[in-house]
């Protein structure tokens, strides 16, 4: 679902606000994401329970595949075709 929402929150960036918005944006997701993953890894290290170490691995996992780009899958073409 995080994956899912920055996804979503580029396409949206793409087509209603200006190239250094968006690339503010392109900086500021790994940035935070770097930071949220270094805490979930933390927090998985000293949690007790079972199912907030699920939540936490999840968390995890989508961290890693936003620090991969996955975020950033296909610009958005405005209704353009495609070539």
């Amino acid at each position: 679902m995080l994956v899912q929402f920055h996804t979503s929150l580029g396409q949206f960036y793409d087509r209603h606000y200006s190239r250094r918005r968006r690339y503010a944006l392109a900086v500021l997701v790994p940035c935070v994401s770097l930071a949220r993953l270094i805490r979930d890894l933390v927090l998985s290290r000293i949690a007790l329970d079972p199912e907030r170490r699920a939540e936490l691995a999840d968390n995890i996992e989508a961290w890693r595949r936003l620090l991969s780009g996955q975020w950033r899958q296909s610009p958005v073409s405005h209704g353009q075709p495609k070539s």
